[in-house]
């Protein structure tokens, strides 16, 4: 996804004498050293001992989400096999191995007003999803963080950057601007966008 390869090329950019950078994908391959691994079942616990055990990692980020919010709220039994199911079973599979792991994350963990800080969440803020897809996130956050105290979480909010596949908040609107489509967007929400 979007997050991933730029992680991938940055990581692959700055450690490659000291680290082997490995990726995996879903749906579309962006990068040619990638390796096809669906999160859709938490069935696939071999599959993700397997894959690591190649690797033998010192760090796994789990970057991959069903993100799609809509989507989440449709499909929940999916939307919790991958943001949490899966999760933790990476997590318990990078553990068996010594490698900690980073759970990406999102502000959609929280309730939607920030109590004291005005546009802004601090850490220590109270979680109160307020749909499926922030919902699956929190406890996928909890799942991994359980694993290890080692473990760390990273929440995002409204990612935008580099998309070769151009499907970003950004890239949609680009795109309906230059098409001279309306673009029907939310006018009360605050965020502060995350950039890779």
């Amino acid at each position: 996804g979007q997050l991933g390869s730029v992680l991938m090329h940055k990581l692959r950019n700055q450690f490659q004498s000291e680290y082997a950078v490995y990726g995996t994908y879903c749906n579309t391959e962006l990068d040619t050293h990638c390796v096809k691994m669906d999160l859709n079942s938490s069935t696939n616990a071999f599959t993700y001992n397997s894959l690591l055990q190649l690797c033998h990692p010192h760090v796994v980020i789990i970057c991959a989400a069903m993100t799609w919010v809509d989507g989440c709220e449709k499909s929940q039994d999916r939307a919790y096999d991958i943001n949490c199911n899966a999760s933790f079973s990476l997590a318990l599979a990078a553990k068996q191995l010594g490698a900690k792991t980073v759970y990406i994350s999102t502000d959609y963990v929280f309730g939607g007003v920030a109590p004291i800080y005005g546009d802004r969440y601090m850490e220590e803020e109270t979680l109160a999803p307020l749909n499926a897809y922030g919902s699956s996130k929190q406890k996928g956050e909890k799942l991994v963080l359980a694993v290890s105290r080692g473990n760390l979480v990273l929440r995002t909010s409204s990612l935008y950057g580099p998309d070769k596949l151009r499907k970003n908040f950004p890239c949609q609107v680009v795109r309906k601007l230059r098409d001279s489509q309306p673009f029907p967007a939310f006018t009360h929400v605050v965020s502060s966008p995350t950039y890779p």
